[in-house]
Formats: C-alpha cells, structure tokens, sequence
C-alpha cells in the first residue's frame, strides 16, 4: 500500500494552526495585535524607538566592527567591556559573569552580561551571542549601512538582536511601563562552536 499525504492530512483531527491551506485571515496576525493595540503602552513605545533608528544603527555599526570571531574566540573581552560602557551610557546597567569553565587564556577570560529591569517574580529572559562565525575578509567589520539596512559580519547573527533586545528594554524603562514581573538581558560569548566558554 503507497504512502498518501493527502490521506494522512485528512486523517487529522484538525488542521495545524498554520497550513498553506489555511485561509488567509487565519494566517494574518491582526488578532495578535488587537490585544496589543489596547495596551496604552504601545504607541508611546513604538514613537520612541522610531525616532531612535539612527542611534541603534551606529551602535550595531560599532558592535559589528568588533571581529569577535569564533572560532577561534577572538576579542570577546573588548566587545563585552564596550558593550557595557554603551549600555551605561544609555541607562542600562550590565553586570559581567565569568564563565564556569577553564578552558581560556587567563587574559582572554570570556565575558557574559547580564541585566535587569523590572521588577517582581516573574522572568522574562531575553538570550543573545555575540561571537560570529569567521569572516571572508576583513572587510566585512566595517558595516555598510543602506537605507534601513545594516550589513556586515555578525549584524545578523546576532548583533542585530542584541541592539533590537537592548532598545526594547530602554522603551519600555522610558516609556514608563508598569511590568508584572521582571526581564533579564543576557548576553554570552561561545554559540557558534557549542559554548563551553559562555553559553552553556
């Protein structure tokens, strides 16, 4: 007897929540939003970051020019000690945790960051690297911006992230966000070659 797709797909109960048969209203995010649209937090929210594109381009600019490559696991100390100071600046304070393991250079400790805003039991946990994978050329850490895109090594995967993870916590501290509960920032080094130096 030949396998039929067709005949498992209707043996199902229900259809999966998303299927490219689906109707396209119920692939649409609106009722997502709708809840979000009531929140009085939201617009204030997105104006601020709106008017702030400029600003996280440069710093993802400057995270990116930092060739924290991996292998073989090179300037992870000079990014995390700007990324601090950057952080400081803009009125997030991060701590710095040195990893469990050994296996570094006793100058070349890898760096892991964290930060907290909110308050409450609750923990919402925002997780980035910040290593990235070896360049072709140098030429890659300096960022290019077009319009509103910024290339280069790592900007991505994931530097992008951290700046978008970092701005959202700074939207809602400005913005006056009441949260039930409380949001840990935390950055490590050591992803792409599995971690023993940070993320794990």
């Amino acid at each position: 007897m030949g396998f039929s797709f067709n005949a498992m797909r209707h043996s199902l109960p229900q259809r999966p929540i998303w299927s490219l048969d689906s109707a396209a209203e119920r692939l649409s995010i609106a009722p997502m939003r709708a809840g979000i649209e009531q929140n009085k937090i939201a617009e204030p929210v997105r104006t601020w970051l709106g008017a702030r594109e400029d600003e996280m381009a440069v710093l993802l600019a400057e995270l990116v020019a930092v060739p924290t490559e991996n292998p073989p696991g090179r300037q992870y100390r000079e990014f995390a000690e700007m990324f601090q100071r950057r952080a400081d600046q803009l009125g997030l304070q991060f701590e710095p945790i040195k990893p469990t393991s050994q296996n570094h250079g006793a100058d070349d400790i890898p760096l892991c960051l964290c930060a907290t805003y909110g308050r409450g039991e609750r923990i919402l946990y925002f997780h980035g690297h910040y290593d990235v994978v070896p360049a072709q050329s140098e030429a890659q850490f300096k960022p290019l911006r077009k319009d509103h895109f910024l290339f280069g090594r790592g900007a991505c995967d994931m530097k992008g992230g951290i700046v978008a993870m970092l701005y959202a916590i700074l939207a809602l501290k400005e913005c006056g966000a009441d949260l039930d509960g409380k949001i840990n920032l935390i950055l490590v080094p050591d992803e792409e070659t599995g971690g023993t130096r940070g993320s794990t």
